[in-house]
């Protein structure tokens, strides 16, 4: 491990202590400002990138993509790879003192299908974050390629936060999904994923979003397929924004259709609307169903909860509508 523990990656070094006192980053800075604290040329051997791979991630980090990996390699291997423009980042973080990985374990673990005797010169940037949001916002400002997408980029800005301590990333990926439709036409509304994760762990959605975890962590259950759909996710949000205890009701006999009784239920008729319609033609499951859209789908959800909120009975399956429609 000598490699990495040398000079500024010592992870003994009096300053991880420093660090711990240290103000946040200015992690609104534009991209060219933000610089380590240290960037240094290393020969890119076996033995650096092994040492890189077993320094621990930030929680929630993304699984390997052997995909992606074996596309690196083959780029290194025909010498398409642009070493000048790759590097792998590490952060002493403040909070514990330790060393975490921040960017390179493709490139790293692509490295070890390479040739042993091919050592190019690689950059080992250092960082001190002071705090663990330092860690996750600067994360986040890293390259967002297929291997860090704007999902992904959600995730790990919230994983393991005290707002969402106990959350997986299965859930928090659905939560995202369903506040991003939910306010996705507000006129200040931001898709930026670090802004989304923001608005979640925010005091104003925080208690919303906590409302739809216990309905949104049933949605692997065999059967409630029908239920995993972004526009659906986000008419979670808009009902349980205003009426919670109906809220709770409702989903849940949408999902798993325990306690439907009468053929006019509003939650029966918006079963059979999501078992007989898809948004996406000729995908898994499609045969023989209805085409919808995101905009109807979401109609038909909210035009449903507000007959079982009114106690109406309903004869079909909700009829499309010209306008958003809202809980009430």
């Amino acid at each position: 491990m000598a490699a990495i523990q040398n000079g500024d990656l010592d992870e003994a070094s009096p300053i991880k202590r420093k660090i711990a006192k240290a103000k946040s980053m200015d992690l609104e800075a534009p991209e060219h400002e933000l610089k380590p604290k240290s960037s240094t040329k290393k020969p890119f051997t076996w033995d650096l990138a092994e040492e890189y791979l077993l320094i621990d991630g930030l929680p929630g980090e993304r699984n390997i993509e052997q995909s992606h990996v074996d596309f690196l390699a083959r780029e290194m291997t025909g010498g398409k790879f642009i070493m000048a423009k790759a590097g792998i980042d590490i952060a002493i973080c403040g909070w514990d003192g330790k060393k975490r990985k921040l960017n390179g374990q493709h490139t790293s673990w692509a490295r070890l299908e390479v040739d042993f005797d091919w050592q190019p010169l690689i950059t080992v940037n250092v960082w001190e974050v002071g705090t663990e949001d330092d860690a996750r916002q600067l994360y986040a400002r890293f390259d967002r390629n297929k291997e860090r997408s704007r999902r992904h980029v959600t995730n790990i800005s919230l994983v393991g936060t005290p707002e969402f301590e106990s959350v997986g990333t299965t859930v928090l990926s659905k939560l995202a999904q369903g506040y991003k439709f939910w306010k996705g036409n507000d006129p200040d509304f931001s898709k930026d994923p670090e802004a989304i994760a923001e608005a979640l762990r925010s005091d104003k959605y925080n208690g919303v979003a906590h409302r739809c975890i216990p309905i949104l962590k049933q949605m692997h259950l065999a059967g409630w397929q029908h239920m995993r759909r972004a526009p659906l996710f986000g008419a979670l949000f808009e009902t349980f924004s205003k009426f919670k205890g109906a809220s709770e009701e409702f989903w849940q006999k949408v999902g798993d259709g325990v306690g439907i009784i009468e053929k006019g239920d509003a939650a029966r008729w918006l079963r059979v609307f999501l078992d007989t319609h898809v948004l996406t033609p000729g995908g898994l499951g499609a045969q023989g169903k209805k085409v919808t859209t995101n905009f109807d789908l979401y109609n038909s959800c909210v035009m449903c909860f507000n007959d079982h909120k009114a106690g109406r009975l309903r004869k079909s399956v909700p009829k499309k509508v010209k306008n958003w429609v809202k809980a009430k």
